[in-house]
């Protein structure tokens, strides 16, 4: 048989043996070619899956290592916390402006304080005439003297309540003569001193009663009423401040600020009569 090559090499089988054969030889290559092409499928898939295990996150970690921890399901612990925030200033921390106290006691100054020195509630402030001039807490300045009132038209009252002239007749001497009209004069004025003196009132009374409290005097009644009981315990205030004790407060004998001062000046100086004093 002769063979004849044609375009493309592909060869072209003469006569009937011929053709029998090349149909042979193509059915054995088709039988061939199925095995290879799966085969190569096969090799594909198992290489995706090899590059998608490393480089997809297979358990391998990033170039920084957060890569890994990120997507491997790992449970991460959230902290909590404050958040704060600083700044810092240039400043210079003082005591407040310069503030002077009104002082309303007469007479030569004969103490101060040392300057930068703390005075509370109870302590002295200055002395004057060698006289404490105290400190309380309050907002109401001292503008007036406190203590018991004596009673309006005493001796008016008294007068109208007799006659002077059967006083004077119904009392007589150790000798046993009638007293004569200086002697029921007399009489009648003993009959004013009898009358008690009255309660002072107001706002002030309040907060000084307020202050003698908190010093530790008790035995009267914290309200704005000043009375007997105020004045015997003013007494013994007096008492332990080697004052006379009188039951009375005089407008110079205290002073009044919201809270602790400090002295900042020793003026007014010692011998001077006394100035308002530069006090915070």
């Amino acid at each position: 048989m002769n063979v004849v090559k044609g375009m493309g090499n592909q060869p072209t089988a003469v006569g009937a043996d011929v053709t029998e054969r090349g149909a042979d030889d193509r059915g054995v290559g088709r039988r061939r070619c199925g095995p290879v092409i799966l085969g190569s499928g096969i090799l594909l898939v198992a290489a995706v899956g090899v590059v998608g295990a490393l480089g997809l996150g297979g358990g391998g970690a990033g170039a920084d290592g957060a890569g890994g921890r990120g997507t491997g399901g790992q449970a991460v612990r959230v902290a909590r916390g404050t958040l704060t925030d600083q700044t810092e200033i240039d400043g210079r921390l003082g005591h407040g402006p310069e503030v002077p106290f009104q002082i309303k006691a007469s007479g030569t100054v004969t103490w101060l304080p040392e300057s930068d020195k703390i005075v509370r509630r109870g302590e002295t402030v200055l002395r004057v005439d060698d006289r404490p001039v105290v400190l309380l807490y309050g907002s109401l300045p001292m503008y007036r003297g406190l203590g018991m009132t004596e009673a309006e038209g005493a001796a008016a009252k008294s007068g109208d309540g007799g006659d002077p002239g059967s006083a004077t007749a119904e009392s007589s001497d150790s000798d046993g003569r009638r007293s004569n009209g200086t002697s029921g004069t007399a009489v009648g004025r003993g009959g004013d001193a009898q009358q008690p003196p009255r309660p002072l009132h107001g706002m002030d009374v309040d907060q000084f009663e307020t202050n003698l409290s908190a010093l530790g005097y008790s035995g009267f009644t914290v309200d704005d009423t000043y009375s007997s009981l105020t004045a015997a315990a003013v007494k013994r205030w007096q008492k332990d401040l080697g004052l006379p004790q009188t039951g009375r407060v005089d407008a110079g004998d205290v002073v009044y600020a919201p809270g602790p001062v400090r002295s900042v000046s020793r003026a007014p100086v010692c011998g001077s009569g006394p100035m308002p004093s530069a006090i915070r």
